[in-house]
């Protein structure tokens, strides 16, 4: 149980990461 919530907490922090990685990009394009 404890393993799961820690694999959902890392892949929301992951998807956090790319979001804002892209937005950085676009910033720069911008």
């Amino acid at each position: 149980m404890d393993q799961a919530k820690t694999v959902i907490t890392d892949m929301q922090a992951f998807d956090t990461e790319s979001l804002k990685g892209r937005l950085g990009a676009l910033r720069r394009y911008l």
